[in-house]
């Protein structure tokens, strides 16, 4: 008899990839996979299937839900892939004798929000029905162990950890089609990931701008994220850096965006939490210098997996750090973030 595995989603840029991962990967062949998707999928279209369920218009979100609850009963294993739709929390809560066959995938915005306080009634409801979902989870996946941490020490999981880097957007690919680099363009510096509150931006534009005796040109991707902090965030890059700064804010096709990465030198993530793992891994991979928070879940990931990252307390250092060998990164990002290891993972996750 197949294993039966019913996905969640809301919808968003990795649940196309993620289905095709399964659907394509002979690995998966003897499994029953069902994947549930709410959300904006004009946005982020779906393939046609009879495998995909999607809740559409007034009456379909409560069809759905109906069938989500068909789901959950006969399934062997539910992945939650992210936990940021209300509607599913409440679901969730209202059906607890599922959870224990629950696998919660962790992005991490669905982590640390929980950790805030919250002055609100309704928010305090939703965080009540929220933490206990979270607390009665049976497993937790993620390939940042300090999560799990987090998730068992302030939230009282009590779940299995099941290590994956979780989506395709992890595996470390080189990109093959860009133009040749102009190696004496000067120094290209990438700040952030998105118009996220998240990345502080500006304490990083601060850090950046004392470095002397360097040619450098500012580089902050943000094509989606919160729109007013987005022109805070330009308005600021134009402040410190003058010409010298571009806000991106056009969308990339991946290939575009990897082509992107490759013309950087240096990266400065200076998020407060665990984020933009997937740019990360892809610059380490391509041999560049990353800036990280080192009071953060994914300083000690990459120092467990043996990585050289800097903290973003040691910008000022840069002029010396971008001329050191970092070809050991490369090779550890090469074996560590494959596309093999990815399919090994997920398969062991749904055979336990």
């Amino acid at each position: 008899m197949k294993n039966r595995i019913v996905h969640v989603f809301k919808a968003n840029k990795f649940v196309s990839p993620y289905i095709e991962l399964i659907s394509k990967s002979p690995e998966f062949k003897g499994q029953s996979h069902t994947f549930w998707v709410s959300g904006d999928t004009d946005k982020f279209p779906l393939t046609e299937s009879s495998d995909i369920i999607s809740s559409r218009g007034v009456l379909g979100r409560p069809y759905s839900f109906l069938k989500l609850f068909w789901l959950f009963l006969v399934s062997d294993k539910v992945i939650l892939h992210g936990l940021f739709d209300r509607k599913l929390i409440y679901f969730l809560f209202i059906n607890a004798w599922a959870l224990p066959k629950c696998y919660w995938v962790i992005w991490g915005a669905d982590l640390y929000g929980e950790l805030r306080k919250r002055k609100k009634l309704k928010d305090k409801i939703h965080s009540f029905c929220k933490r206990f979902v979270i607390r009665k989870v049976g497993h937790l996946v993620t390939h940042v162990k300090g999560d799990v941490d987090i998730a068992k020490e302030r939230l009282r999981n009590s779940g299995h950890y099941h290590h994956c880097i979780l989506y395709t957007s992890n595996i470390f690919e080189f990109p093959l089609h860009c133009q040749p680099v102009d190696e004496n363009r000067g120094l290209d510096v990438l700040v952030g990931n998105s118009a996220d509150p998240s990345n502080n931006h500006i304490e990083a534009f601060e850090r950046l701008s004392c470095v002397d005796n360097l040619e450098m040109r500012v580089y902050s991707p943000l094509s989606y994220g919160k729109n007013r902090y987005s022109e805070k965030v330009e308005d600021s890059g134009i402040r410190f850096f003058g010409e010298n700064f571009k806000a991106v804010k056009d969308f990339m096709p991946y290939e575009d965006y990897l082509c992107f990465l490759k013309t950087k030198d240096v990266a400065i993530f200076n998020h407060d939490r665990q984020q933009a793992l997937g740019n990360i891994i892809n610059l380490l991979g391509m041999g560049k210098v990353v800036f990280l928070r080192s009071d953060i879940a994914t300083w000690d990931y990459m120092q467990n997996l043996g990585l050289t990252v800097f903290d973003v307390r040691d910008i000022q250092e840069m002029a010396s750090i971008v001329s050191l060998d970092l070809s050991e990164n490369v090779e550890i990002v090469r074996r560590e973030f494959c596309l093999q290891k990815l399919i090994d993972q997920w398969n062991r996750i749904f055979s336990f």
